[in-house]
């Protein structure tokens, strides 16, 4: 491919991550910018109320899984299963970054307000 050609065909990749959560399942495309990633798309769709979650079949080697409640501090897991209970009611950002072997990072954000404990 001549330098010319590099120009006008250049596309830049994408990073999509993808949350199963046990409501919704959402999807997020970042696109790296010189100053960091910027989000591309960004959708969610829900769950029927009778759906078993189950992210153990997740593929992938290598990957990490950060969660934040937004009730103390992120807890980094080598899978991504994870139980948490909260310790008291109210409106939360929910927050999962799964990072791949490489450093590569994406995240979404899910608003919940959990049940009274």
């Amino acid at each position: 491919m001549k330098d010319w050609e590099q120009v006008i065909f250049r596309r830049t990749k994408s990073l999509v991550g993808l949350g199963i959560g046990s409501s919704a399942v959402k999807a997020v495309e970042l696109r790296r910018m010189s100053s960091g990633y910027r989000v591309v798309t960004m959708g969610s769709e829900p769950l029927p109320p009778d759906c078993i979650v189950d992210a153990s079949a997740s593929t992938g080697s290598g990957l990490s899984y950060t969660w934040n409640f937004g009730d103390g501090d992120p807890t980094t897991v080598s899978n991504a299963m994870i139980t948490h209970a909260f310790t008291d009611d109210g409106p939360r950002n929910v927050v999962l970054t799964v990072t791949d072997i490489e450093g590569n990072s994406a995240s979404i954000t899910q608003s919940i307000t959990p049940p009274a404990p």
